[in-house]
C-alpha cells in the first residue's frame, strides 16, 4: 500500500508538473494573443483616424466643388449676357455699315469733288 500510495503521489506530482508546464504554455499563448489584439486595436484606431481625416477632406472638396459649380454657373450666365451684347453690337455695326455704304453711294462725293468744292469756296 505504501508503495502504491508513493506511486500515486509520484504520478500526481508528474501530472502537476505537466499541468504547470501546460499552464505556462497557455499563459504565454494568452499573452501573445493579447499583444496581437493590442496591435490590431492600434491599427484599427489609426485606420479610424485616417478615415476621419479623409472624410473631412472629402467634405471640404465637396463644398469647394459646389462653390466652383456656382461660380461656373455665374460665369456662364455672364458669358451668355456678354455674348448677346456682342451679337447686338455686331448687328448694329453691320446695319450702320450697310446704311453708310448706301448713303455714300447715293449722296457721297469723291475726293476730287470735295477738293473742287473747297477751292470754289476760297
Amino acid at each position: 500500500e505504501k508503495q502504491s500510495a508513493l506511486m500515486d503521489g509520484e504520478r500526481l506530482q508528474a501530472e502537476i508538473t505537466s499541468l504547470n508546464a501546460r499552464l505556462q504554455e497557455l499563459t504565454a499563448a494568452v499573452h501573445r494573443v493579447e499583444s496581437e489584439r493590442d496591435v490590431q486595436l492600434a491599427r484599427v484606431a489609426e485606420m479610424k483616424a485616417t478615415i476621419a481625416v479623409e472624410r473631412s477632406t472629402a467634405q471640404k472638396h465637396s463644398q469647394e466643388l459646389a462653390r466652383t459649380r456656382e461660380d461656373l454657373a455665374g460665369e456662364r450666365a455672364s458669358l451668355k449676357s456678354k455674348s448677346q451684347q456682342f451679337d447686338e453690337v455686331a448687328s448694329q455695326k453691320h446695319t450702320l455699315e450697310v446704311e453708310y455704304r448706301s448713303y455714300k453711294e447715293h449722296h457721297g462725293s469723291s475726293n476730287a469733288q470735295q477738293m473742287e468744292a473747297i477751292s470754289e469756296l476760297k
